[in-house]
Formats: C-alpha cells, sequence, structure tokens
C-alpha cells in the first residue's frame, strides 16, 4: 500500500564507488600494496579516471571493498608520489621497471631519477705522520720556529713569514696539530747511520698519530669542534669528510 511503501526508508549504498563519490577518499591495492589517497589525486592519470568511472559496472576492479589493480606495488608508490606533487620522484625500485609502470598508468611527463649511489669509503685507519724541518729562529717572547721543504707540512698547519720573508711554523702550531719531536730518521744510504758530514743540531723530525675516518656527509652531520682536523671532499656529487683525532701523547 502507499502508507507501506512511506515507511520504507532507503539504505545507503555500500559499493565502492559510492564511497568513493561520498568521501572523495580513495584505497586502492596494487599488487598487494594497499594505498589511499584523494579521487582527484587518481584522476591525473587517464588509467585511473577510466577505472574510477566505469569502477560501478566492473565488479572485478574490487578485492574486499577496495580498487584492484594487478601491477607492481612496490613501483607504485613512487608513481603515487609523482601524482601528489608533480616534481620528479628518486627511484625507490629500479628505473626502468618505474619507467615501465608510469607508461601503463598513462602518467604525462612522468619524471623520475634514479637513486643516488651509496658512497663506499676507506675504513678507518691509525696513521702516522713523519716530517723533517729545521730551526729557522726564536723570535720575540720565546717562541720557536722552525722552516720545512714545500710540500712538507700537512694541510691545516698555519706558516707564518719570518726573518727574509721565509715560511716557517710556530712550535706551539705544530704541537697543537699533533706533531711532537723524535729522532731523526736514519740516512737514506742503505747503511743505516749519518755521517758527521750529514748531522745537523739544527734538523729535527717531528712526528704525530692521527686516528683517521671518512664519514659520508649525506648520512652523518659532523661537528668540526669535536675532531683535530675536518677536511670536506666531494665525489660524484657526492660529499664526505676526512676527519683525524690526534694522539698527543706518543
Amino acid at each position: 500500500s502507499s502508507t507501506r511503501l512511506r515507511s520504507r526508508r532507503l539504505r545507503p549504498c555500500c559499493c565502492a564507488s559510492c564511497l568513493v563519490a561520498m568521501s572523495g577518499i580513495v584505497t586502492l591495492n596494487v599488487g598487494g600494496y594497499v594505498y589511499t589517497t584523494k579521487e582527484e589525486t587518481l584522476r591525473q592519470s587517464p588509467f585511473f579516471d577510466g577505472l574510477l568511472r566505469n569502477e560501478a559496472s566492473m565488479q572485478s576492479t574490487r578485492l574486499e571493498g577496495q580498487l584492484f589493480v594487478d601491477r607492481d606495488g612496490a613501483a607504485f608508490k613512487d608513481i603515487l608520489a609523482f601524482l601528489r606533487t608533480g616534481q620528479p620522484v628518486v627511484a625507490s625500485v629500479p628505473l626502468e621497471t618505474l619507467l615501465v609502470e608510469a607508461d601503463y598508468y598513462q602518467i604525462p611527463n612522468f619524471k623520475a631519477v634514479p637513486p643516488a649511489r651509496k658512497l663506499f669509503l676507506p675504513s678507518s685507519t691509525k696513521e702516522r705522520h713523519r716530517i723533517h724541518g729545521r730551526f729557522f729562529q726564536m723570535c720575540r717572547y720565546g717562541r720557536e720556529r722552525y722552516v720545512f721543504c714545500r710540500g712538507e707540512l700537512p694541510k691545516g698547519v698555519p706558516t707564518h713569514l719570518g726573518k727574509g720573508n721565509v715560511q716557517c711554523v710556530y712550535l706551539e702550531d705544530l704541537e697543537w696539530h699533533g706533531f711532537r719531536r723524535c729522532e731523526r730518521s736514519p740516512a737514506q744510504d742503505g747503511s743505516g747511520s749519518r755521517s758527521e758530514s750529514d748531522k745537523d743540531e739544527n734538523e729535527i723530525d717531528f712526528e704525530r698519530i692521527a686516528q683517521v675516518h671518512y664519514v659520508d656527509l649525506q648520512q652523518f652531520a659532523v661537528p668540526a669542534a669535536e675532531w683535530d682536523f675536518l677536511e670536506e671532499k666531494e665525489h660524484d656529487g657526492q660529499k664526505y669528510a676526512v676527519v683525524m683525532k690526534y694522539e698527543h701523547d706518543m
């Protein structure tokens, strides 16, 4: 009867297409990976635009209430990232696989870059640095100055102009950089000892022992204050640092 018809209540439809229309949110299963995003994001792909428009008549595209796409689920993470931002994505799967998936979803102007290669760095080591110098002069306030051959001094050790515009180094600067006086190296004449003519009281060797570490700056921050020496370098666009800690008491 008409009375019975008026009292009958309409039940809301719970099919996937109607839920999408009401909320604008889509949950989809791509090869076993579940993703949730906005309908407008997916519609930037002609593939998904057609799938959403025809989903109501395509029962086979649903799995447990979710849109189902039988494609590479891991690669879809990058596909969805591009649809959301329109910016190039760093591929989390092989780039060739990602491009095939983007072509399948008919995404125009899809852009992806290969992941940066991890930088292979040498293991940490303990190094012994020896330099040969010569006492130059005693300046004011009793500060000792030494001179070294060009290229003898390691990076970071400061030099100063001494008498006659000679580049020299203060003893305290050498010590600050870990160097200590040590016994002279034997002469390089095969005998293992120096002749009297080779001996010079003004000549002296300095030595330091350093713990050397190589740090990938893509992964770690290196506070300079914690190290005796720090030098940043770059290889193939990837930055790393060489850091040292001196053993001051040898």
